[in-house]
């Protein structure tokens, strides 16, 4: 779940939507249909794609061995996640705190939220080039909007330790 969201920047609402009936698999990629509901009811259609990576961390390799484990366990929903501890589909609220808890148990800061990681992903699209567009096509807002860099984009602080080093070779510069 954790990487779904780090790699695709979903927002908690698409996790719970996500149906395995929805879900593509190639041989290095996985693709997922899923919703957003946007003002006055309208629901948009989006499929988000993994591909295959190279590496410990890789969404495709984590997603296929939640599927297997979710098969061995004889889950019968339709919903890709599911809370063993109620037995159950998880609610937006539920899938939530399953999401912190995940990310909390690998050592991520309880600071941190699936919202600050959807944000982390789009700073680093933007600050690694991309286009407001490009971002909002990647994180399914409209093409046009600006809610990306108006409430999400979060520039790194900048790095201290640089700016004092800088400081001092400047120092030794003139002294």
């Amino acid at each position: 779940m954790a990487l779904v969201v780090a790699f695709s920047a979903a927002r908690i609402a698409e996790l719970v939507l996500m149906k395995v009936s929805e879900i593509t698999l190639q041989k290095d990629q996985i693709s997922i249909k899923t919703q957003t509901s946007k003002g006055g009811g309208i629901k948009l259609d989006h499929t988000i794609v993994f591909i295959q990576c190279e590496g410990p961390i890789c969404p495709v390799r984590a997603l296929r061995i939640w599927l297997d484990e979710r098969k061995s366990s004889k889950i019968v929903s339709d919903c890709i996640w599911w809370n063993f501890s109620i037995r159950s589909i998880p609610s937006p609220d539920n899938c939530n705190h399953l999401f912190s808890e995940i990310i909390h148990k690998a050592g991520v800061p309880d600071k941190y939220s699936g919202p600050t990681i959807r944000h982390a992903m789009i700073t680093k699209l933007r600050a690694g080039g991309a286009t407001q567009a490009e971002v909002n096509a990647f994180t399914r807002h409209a093409i046009t909007s600006n809610v990306v860099d108006a409430y999400y984009y979060r520039p790194v602080e900048r790095d201290l330790g640089a700016l004092l080093i800088q400081q001092e070779q400047r120092y030794e510069l003139f002294y």
